[in-house]
């Protein structure tokens, strides 16, 4: 169910909405529902639609380790991979001096290895949280913020709302044609806000792009159209104090071609570190390789993998 997508095909299914619930429950009387949302809102939306059901509702976890799935060749395999994990918290964990980021880090590993939820649920942040309004990072009125991986602009309208609507100038990069598209609807006349139809990369080059809605990326071999990378350092944007990544994996490239930038001001950094299952150490080897003098705190807004956060400053 994903009423934002409802009648679109993924693979051989048709995604519905609300509206077509009862249908599918007519032809289905045993369903059992399973929640794979990732946000507060879509959780407890889904939760609500279908427990009026009166159905069983699940855990996309608890149905993982209930069918033995974990154990087989998958996208969260590489994230329960037990050596990786280990390797992640001997490099990672001298990092994170906070009681609070040590926390998040311990539980996210100990849900890696386990799948067990209440490791999470003990540490998340809300979702509308992320990047702005935890302890982990000070963020000031007089930021020069960029968001790199803007989407619509949702990031943008989180950081307002955390500064009281007051800085000095917004930097919004969003590669995605169709995305794009919205950000200028959104926010094209917007004051001391440039906006900015690229991605970010080591080096300035050409790709091939899957476009549309949240988690647009790069894809060479499956894209469907070509899109802009550059080297953030090559943009011309000065001084920066505040820079987010959520770039869909493309993080660690992005950072080593922000090289310059970080040399000069050093922008308090807020990164996704969640595409991968390395991102923790590569993340902060890449940022190590540029500056040595980073602090790092580490947070966590979802009942998921994904959605946590590297800050940096």
């Amino acid at each position: 169910m994903d009423n934002l997508r409802s009648g679109q095909i993924q693979g051989d299914l048709t995604i519905c909405g609300d509206s077509g619930l009862s249908a599918i429950l007519d032809l289905h009387p045993q369903a059992i529902g399973v929640l794979c949302c990732q946000s507060d809102g879509a959780t407890g939306h889904f939760a609500q639609v279908w427990q009026a059901t009166g159905r069983p509702l699940l855990n996309m976890f608890e149905v993982m380790r209930a069918s033995g799935f974990e154990s087989g060749e998958h996208y969260y395999s590489h994230f329960q991979n037990k050596s990786e994990i280990a390797h992640i918290y001997q490099h990672c964990w001298p990092y994170f001096k906070d009681i609070e980021s040590q926390r998040s880090f311990l539980s996210l590993l100990l849900f890696r290895a386990t799948l067990a939820q209440p490791w999470l649920e003990a540490v998340r942040l809300p979702y509308k949280d992320m990047y702005f309004f935890t302890s982990g990072l000070g963020i000031s009125d007089t930021e020069v913020f960029v968001d790199a991986g803007s989407f619509y602009g949702d990031s943008r309208g989180h950081f307002l709302r955390r500064v009281d609507g007051r800085y000095r100038h917004l930097h919004a990069l969003e590669p995605d044609p169709l995305n794009f598209e919205l950000l200028v609807r959104n926010f094209g006349h917007a004051d001391q806000c440039s906006l900015h139809q690229c991605g970010l990369w080591s080096h300035d080059m050409q790709t091939q792009f899957q476009i549309g809605g949240l988690g647009s990326r790069m894809d060479v071999q499956a894209g469907e159209v070509p899109v802009q990378l550059r080297a953030f350092d090559d943009l011309g944007l000065c001084e920066v104090t505040l820079l987010k990544m959520d770039i869909e994996g493309s993080e660690a490239p992005a950072l080593a071609g922000a090289c310059r930038t970080l040399q000069s001001f050093k922008p308090k950094l807020a990164i996704a570190a969640y595409h991968k299952a390395d991102d923790l150490p590569v993340l902060i080897d890449a940022i190590c390789a540029i500056r040595d003098d980073y602090q790092f705190t580490l947070r966590h807004h979802s009942p998921f993998f994904r959605d946590t956060v590297l800050m940096a400053q």
